[in-house]
């Protein structure tokens, strides 16, 4: 199907953004709390990937995660940092388009069909959290853009009957929504085109899942 002329961000929402342009503009301690990043351990229980201020008790990321995407997110705190900065969640098929190898072309990965160690960051780069997308010109999709295959897993508007949404609210319940790319932690196969999950909306916060915008073109 024919994609409508859109942008989409160049590199993965970063803590430095989400915390700068949205989380410290957030009055209440319940949006705050909801959107606060954080993820399941399994041994653990819950924790925040951001830390109290030893003044304050203000919750914010540390200085050397600033560069980093940012993650722990679920799909409504996700949207609202995008609606709030006037963009939105890129579709699948938006998602899809930008991963593209060269214009119009559908292969495995953004450089080509053949898996490149080295080119992505992904379980073969023997890091275990995500890197920042200054500074590493390598990977990119035929537009430019950072980190489609690995580094973080990204979320879509696009729901798993393959309908879009524009808020939480409007997504049935019991409906899941896609998500793509995967992460540091994934195997080849798992940061190539044909790799797809399907999660909840709401309180799917993964420790390498992230997301970056997208907006109408006209």
């Amino acid at each position: 199907a024919r994609v409508k002329e859109f942008y989409i961000d160049l590199r993965e929402v970063t803590h430095g953004d989400y915390w700068s342009k949205f989380y410290v503009h957030l009055e209440s301690k319940a949006e705050k709390a909801a959107y606060l990043p954080r993820y399941i351990d399994q041994r653990e229980g819950e924790k925040s990937l951001w830390y109290p201020d030893g003044e304050t008790g203000e919750y914010l990321p540390l200085p050397d995660q600033m560069l980093l995407p940012v993650s722990g997110v679920d799909w409504s705190a996700a949207q609202a940092y995008a609606a709030s900065q006037g963009k939105r969640l890129p579709t699948e098929a938006e998602w899809i388009a930008a991963f593209a190898s060269a214009p119009g072309k559908n292969e495995a990965y953004p450089w080509g069909n053949a898996y490149i160690e080295g080119l992505a960051v992904d379980k073969k780069a023997g890091v275990s959290a995500p890197l920042a997308a200054e500074g590493r010109l390598a990977g990119r999709s035929a537009f430019g853009i950072y980190d489609l295959s690995g580094n973080v897993k990204e979320w879509t508007s696009t729901s798993s009957e393959g309908k879009d949404f524009e808020t939480v609210d409007d997504i049935p319940r019991g409906e899941n929504v896609c998500i793509r790319g995967g992460s540091y932690d994934s195997n080849p196969d798992s940061i190539s085109s044909g790799w797809r999950w399907e999660v909840p909306a709401t309180g799917s916060r993964l420790a390498d899942l992230g997301f970056r915008c997208a907006m109408d073109a006209d």
